[in-house]
């Protein structure tokens, strides 16, 4: 059995996610490349036919952690004991609103992935008018409670927005230097 994460989640829950299995030591990695299979779909609860992307996450059951990777992960938990308090929600993939796929079908990670914190990075700015940050996940209230403690001034985006051809959601954090001059 492998589930597929698909690649182009929110970075903030999929960075998230990425923790959980790296602090079980979980194994997964990229597909790498593209292939289309049977799969059950998290979200309409069907199997379809889907597309697998080269960034698409690959978790294989064929692995040492295997038994602790199906409990977080077993879309449809099959329980004998109907007093048993329901779980299915506890699946990561719908405690983390990730849009997931899960496969009979042995597929193996072309190659290995570390999780890295997620983090907005800032490259080659000079006198930026304003910083932003995106609204994706509870890491993303942490950063902000900890701005706010320290004195700095937030806004938000109340829609979506264009800046350099990158599209933000509403909801996006705004912090000018304009309101954070010290």
């Amino acid at each position: 059995k492998t589930f597929i994460i698909r690649g182009d989640n929110p970075q903030g829950r999929l960075g998230a996610f990425r923790e959980i299995l790296d602090k079980n030591g979980i194994r997964y990695g990229e597909a790498g490349a593209a292939g289309s299979l049977r799969a059950y779909n998290y979200q309409s609860g069907q199997e379809e036919t889907i597309l697998v992307q080269p960034e698409d996450l690959l978790i294989s059951t064929y692995q040492p952690m295997s038994v602790l990777a199906q409990v977080l992960l077993e879309p449809e938990p099959e329980l004998e004991d109907t007093l048993t308090y329901d779980i299915t929600a506890w699946a990561l993939p719908y405690a983390y609103g990730l849009k997931a796929y899960a496969s009979r079908e042995r597929m193996e990670p072309a190659s290995p992935v570390k999780a890295v914190p997620y983090a907005n990075t800032l490259e080659n700015i000079r006198q930026p008018y304003a910083y932003l940050s995106e609204w994706s996940s509870m890491a993303d209230a942490r950063f902000l409670a900890a701005l706010l403690q320290n004195g700095i001034k937030a806004r938000f985006a109340t829609g979506p927005f264009t800046v350099d051809g990158r599209q933000y959601e509403a909801g996006t954090l705004v912090f000018t230097l304009a309101d954070n001059r010290k």
